[in-house]
């Protein structure tokens, strides 16, 4: 495992940095990606190289993350072309509204996980 993580860190972190634009925040996700290596090393089937299953297993976490931020802020200008109503704005159409709706109750599981990861990090 030592030589595994010696071998293949600095490519995960630089793969997860690229994501989440977040330098502690790929520190953290490289260590999840590694322990989730080592807990789950014999699911690895070998239908594919060890990098691509660890990359993917990067990829699926940083994805995670991203999901759960919290703390970006609004920028000014964003804020003001949100209409005050709940109604569309007559020449724009409601549909993505609709399918960000539809995505955000899709799968209530991502919820349940952001809370769980940030119990475990408070």
């Amino acid at each position: 495992m030592e030589i595994l993580y010696a071998r293949h860190h600095v490519r995960v972190y630089r793969f997860v940095l690229r994501l989440v634009s977040d330098a502690a925040a790929a520190e953290n996700l490289t260590s999840e990606v590694f322990l989730d290596i080592w807990r789950n090393v014999s699911r690895f089937e070998g239908r594919s190289q060890v990098s691509t299953w660890m990359l993917s297993i990067a990829r699926h976490k940083a994805l995670d993350a991203l999901r759960c931020r919290v703390d970006e802020q609004l920028d000014d200008e964003i804020v003001s072309e949100i209409p005050d109503g709940a109604l569309p704005t007559r020449g724009r159409s409601s549909r993505p509204r609709r399918r960000n709706a539809a995505a955000a109750s899709a799968c209530p599981c991502e919820i349940t996980f952001c809370e769980q990861l940030r119990a475990t990090v408070v």
